[in-house]
Formats: C-alpha cells, sequence, structure tokens
C-alpha cells in the first residue's frame, strides 16, 4: 500500500486541526494502530504549531506518505533555516512555558531532521516505522510501553 497527500494550510491555528486531520484519514486507510494514530498526531500538531509560530505569516505545505510500514511527514514553511541536522534537542528546565516541541517530536518519531532547502524555507521530515497489526484478539504492543496486564 502506497497512500501519499500533500496540503496548502492557511498560516493559523485552524492548520493544525486540518494537518491532524488529514493524517489521521490515511494512518485510518493504512490501518495503523491507535497508539501510533494518536502519537503522530502529536507529532504533526507540534511541527505545524512551529511552522506557525515561527514561521513569516506564509501558507504551511504538510505531505504525508506511508509506504507499506513507514509513515515520513514533511511540514514545510517560509521562516529562518535553522541548522540542518537531526532533531535532537533536550527538553527545556521545567520553570520554561515554551521549547518542549521539537524534544516531544523526537521522542515520539525513528527520526526528525531539519533538512536544507531554499533560502527562506524550514522544512523539518520526521519518519515512523507503523508496526504491523497484531491478530485479532491479541494485545497490541505500545511504542516504549509494556502491554498491560490482563485481568
Amino acid at each position: 500500500m502506497h497512500l501519499t497527500a500533500t496540503a496548502l494550510l492557511p498560516p493559523g491555528l485552524s492548520s493544525l486541526g486540518l494537518a491532524r486531520e488529514l493524517l489521521d484519514a490515511l494512518l485510518d486507510l493504512a490501518s495503523a494502530h491507535e497508539h501510533c494514530r494518536t502519537e503522530l498526531g502529536v507529532v504533526i500538531t507540534e511541527a505545524c504549531a512551529n511552522a506557525v509560530q515561527h514561521g513569516e505569516n506564509a501558507m504551511v505545505e504538510v505531505a504525508v506518505v506511508i509506504d507499506r510500514d513507514n509513515c515520513a511527514i514533511e511540514v514545510r514553511n517560509r521562516g529562518r533555516t535553522p541548522t540542518a541536522g537531526q532533531v535532537t534537542a533536550a527538553p527545556p528546565a521545567p520553570d520554561r512555558v515554551h521549547g518542549r516541541g521539537l524534544p516531544l517530536i523526537a521522542a515520539l518519531t525513528d527520526t526528525a531532521t531539519f533538512v536544507r532547502a531554499a533560502a527562506g524555507q524550514v522544512v523539518l521530515r520526521m519518519t515512523r516505522r507503523l508496526p504491523p497489526l497484531a491478530p485479532a484478539g491479541s494485545a497490541q504492543p505500545h511504542r516504549g510501553h509494556p502491554p498491560a496486564p490482563e485481568s
């Protein structure tokens, strides 16, 4: 299965929900686990929020590609280009209000990288492996957490 979608979204908070809905629809078509859908929803929300907050009040481009057992998300906007490279930001001090988006994205994806782009463009590319669906009646594994004990 190969699913792909690209959207050009307005530079406002409404883009966050639209991007999440687009991603969730594709993950639903791919029969992705609910926990993957939830976590990737957080990832795309944070990436789009950063694009809206730090961008130059321009459109935000979101591209999602699901190919077999992988999901790739790319968020592109106009703005100051951060240093290209892997997103490995450490969490901010507990008393800071902002700065948790990139560490959260890094924690919920397999890769998150700012890629080189044309001057004035910011591109964040994220990937996540989608686990195979568990057979009916068996517990679905949750990334980083053991399955809940059965009663």
